[in-house]
């Protein structure tokens, strides 16, 4: 099972990454662009039946063992389908569809039984509620699986529907020209932000906090491997404003302090025909990266470079440069 869905599939949003000393802790935030990339179905919905928890044992897609918990099995009516993988297949268009998420234990008789979480730890649908859902399919059964994590549903009219339907159709994506096979997009997590004029990172003005995912693609019949060294500083990432005044992101200035590691498997990212991958700078990018940087209110395009020269004895990497296309992003005065 991957880290992401031990985190969402066991019904929390549990406190994974820790800093030491006093106790504190951050929950590790999933890109919804890596959410929409591993679905099967994203698809706006209205509920038709909701079941009562049951007690099930079931191997949910990503699980590596079965496993028994309590679930609950909704029964929706397809309004509109945003992605489906395997539309290709279909002989007739998706009209109805069930689907299990996991439910909290019932209280037992007479008792109460206290929950506890971090976050919203189980998605509880209404029937005859309309919803948009992020969905994957159970491997040799006919329902889907609902991860109890709250990117994967939203009640229709939640204004981040409209990121959802940004990002779930690769080929909407930005992307750039492709050079010798490799094709890259950059894809901001929102594209409204207010800025803190007075916000510094590292010593240096950073006024707006981008959360990014930099999408790698394989156009070519060859598989594709990129240099993601951290020493070698493989990505930048700029914005350019209205009257074309570019603002450079500092993506190292948080490592220059410390030497970088050996060059090894860990910094190469392999990239098999027409697959895509994330990168981020010094390693592979599908939990996205953050990148601090100083933007006064107005409209931006902000895009990124991949360049690489590098040469190793064991692996044939990838050289030259790739850019992306723009992605759109307003800066509001605070």
């Amino acid at each position: 099972m991957r880290f992401g869905q031990c985190l969402v599939g066991l019904g929390f949003c549990a406190a994974v990454l820790t800093n030491p000393g006093p106790a504190r802790a951050m929950i590790a935030d999933i890109p919804l662009v890596k959410i929409c990339q591993e679905s099967d179905l994203i698809v706006l919905v209205e509920v038709i039946a909701a079941d009562a928890p049951v007690e099930l044992e079931l191997q949910p897609p990503g699980y590596r063992d079965p496993v028994t918990r309590w679930f609950r099995k909704y029964r929706v009516k397809v309004k509109r389908v945003i992605r489906d993988t395997a539309a290709k297949d279909r002989k007739e268009p998706l009209s109805e569809i069930e689907t299990f998420t996991l439910a909290p234990e019932p209280p037992p008789p007479g008792g109460l039984r206290l929950h506890v979480a971090d976050g919203p730890a189980y998605p509880m649908l209404q029937a005859g509620n309309s919803y948009l859902l992020i969905l994957r399919k159970f491997p040799k059964k006919p329902e889907y699986w609902l991860p109890a994590y709250f990117k994967n549903f939203y009640k229709a009219g939640d204004k981040r529907i409209g990121a959802v339907e940004r990002i779930a159709d690769p080929s909407k994506w930005p992307w750039g020209k492709a050079a010798d096979g490799l094709q890259i997009a950059l894809l901001p997590s929102e594209t409204e932000f207010v800025a803190n004029p007075t916000r510094k990172v590292n010593g240096r003005p950073a006024s707006v906090h981008l959360h990014l995912s930099l999408a790698a693609r394989n156009t070519s019949k060859q598989t594709i491997r990129l240099n993601v060294h951290l020493a070698d500083r493989a990505i930048s990432v700029r914005a350019v404003d209205e009257k074309g005044a570019k603002v450079e992101a500092d993506l190292y200035g948080g490592t220059s302090r410390n030497p970088a590691p050996k060059f090894g498997p860990a910094s190469v990212v392999e990239i098999a025909p027409g697959d895509i991958a994330f990168i981020a700078p010094g390693g592979k990018g599908d939990w996205g990266f953050s990148v601090p940087i100083h933007l006064v209110a107005g409209k931006w395009k902000i895009e990124a470079v991949y360049q690489s020269n590098r040469a190793a004895k064991d692996v044939k990497l990838w050289k030259g440069k790739a850019a992306s296309g723009a992605a759109d992003i307003t800066v509001r005065a605070p």
